[in-house]
């Protein structure tokens, strides 16, 4: 595998062509899972708010790696690898919960809410016979810790301990986004899950693509959410791996009544569907904050939502959506966003056209005997910020970062073709 990896290289060095291999190769799912996940990357996990009493918990993976994120009896947040120390059995198999401690089916060996061992048993023998050695230590053996840190209640975590600062590996722009959109207590409304066909960064591209956004989903133009038209930005994290899109709707009155009343094909049952209210200071109708490399928030109207992807397999991801709102809402706006959330989860106008786009995508680069690359010129050919959002921008950012992490170095003197 070692030979393998150190022969591929990176079509060009500005980033405008990705090579079709890194969607359809056992090697390069391999080893993004030992580079990306497992080394000095923070990745989403959960909600403060999920785990808002002691004993709360819930089961997440990073990567391929099962994790338990969980309130300590101190209140502080723990998160843990979910395999037994001794056979590496799935300890925990609930969605969540709330438990003390947590014992593995297999021999029962007994972990705390922190994952610490707490008992193993027989572990001085019986009648004389058997039992550990004498020099075991618990204190040894407990499930794998994750470095853990939060932001205005989001929990992030990663499995190297040397990894920087969570503040430092999202920069300045990152983070003052995150807590402008998270200004306030959160309020967990409902979860979305789903499995595509797909390598995972076919969605990662997707979620940092507004170039296809108003011609693969009408709906979005027809009402309001996005039109090319529409003053924009895209930005790039200090890092370089993280992004922001940002479309702004200037209009007094609402664009999204106008776009029902216009629109002559098929219409909504329920028109009341698109009567939001003002979401925040900003004036964004679309605020999508990706963080390299498996997390986004989505903040489309008044739908709110993180998105952990999750790849599962080199052509199969699964998608959770948690959606959310504020403690402060009102019934009625708690009732708007469980609306307007159906109409881009898995049911919904959105995701299922991305769903049919991206396995077809994935099934045709299959097919290709992995030769041939993607053209990502959309907006030229930079990875600077640009004023507008008719740009491919945030995915060449995504393809530099993750070619230089994963070590796939450019071409000499290579060009686009």
């Amino acid at each position: 595998m070692q030979d393998q990896m150190q022969e591929r290289h990176w079509p060009t060095d500005d980033y405008t062509r990705t090579p079709y291999w890194v969607f359809t190769e056992q090697d390069v799912f391999d080893r993004e899972m030992e580079v990306l996940f497992r080394g000095p990357n923070w990745n989403y996990l959960a909600l403060e708010c999920e785990i808002a009493t002691p004993g709360d918990f819930v089961t997440r993976f990073v990567g391929t790696t099962p994790v338990v994120v969980q309130r300590a009896p101190d209140g502080s947040i723990s998160a843990f690898v979910n395999r037994c120390s001794h056979k590496g059995m799935q300890v925990v198999r609930e969605l969540s919960g709330n438990r003390r401690s947590h014992i593995c089916p297999y021999h029962q060996w007994c972990y705390t809410s922190e994952g610490r061992l707490a008992s193993v048993p027989l572990q001085k023998g019986d009648s004389g016979h058997g039992g550990m050695p004498d020099d075991f230590d618990k204190a040894q053996h407990g499930m794998r810790p994750l470095k853990v840190d939060t932001i205005n209640g989001v929990i992030f975590g990663t499995l190297d301990p040397q990894a920087p600062a969570l503040r430092d590996y999202l920069g300045e722009k990152v983070v003052t986004r995150l807590q402008h959109t998270l200004r306030k207590p959160l309020r967990v409304s409902g979860y979305h899950r789903h499995t595509l066909k797909a390598n995972w960064k076919l969605f990662a591209e997707n979620s940092r693509d507004a170039y296809h956004a108003p011609m693969l989903h009408p709906f979005l133009p027809t009402f309001g959410f996005m039109n090319p038209s529409d003053r924009g930005a895209c930005e790039i994290s200090e890092s370089g791996v993280h992004s922001i899109i940002s479309v702004f709707n200037d209009a007094e009155d609402s664009k999204t009544v106008r776009g029902q009343q216009s629109h002559r094909g098929p219409q909504l049952d329920d028109p009341t569907l698109m009567n939001g209210f003002k979401e925040n200071d900003l004036g964004l109708s679309l605020n999508i904050v990706s963080i390299f490399p498996s997390t986004l928030f989505t903040c489309v109207g008044n739908t709110l939502s993180v998105r952990q992807i999750r790849p599962k397999a080199v052509g199969v991801v699964e998608l959770l959506y948690t959606h959310f709102g504020f403690e402060d809402d009102t019934p009625e706006q708690r009732s708007m966003r469980r609306k307007q959330s159906n109409l881009f989860g898995p049911a919904g106008y959105v995701a299922i056209e991305d769903v049919e786009a991206l396995e077809l995508t994935q099934s045709a680069i299959a097919k290709g005997e992995d030769r041939g690359h993607s053209i990502i010129e959309m907006g030229g050919r930079g990875v600077d910020d640009q004023s507008h959002v008719v740009t491919e921008l945030p995915i060449r950012g995504f393809w530099k970062g993750y070619s230089t992490l994963m070590g796939y170095t450019p071409k000499l003197n290579s060009q686009p073709a």
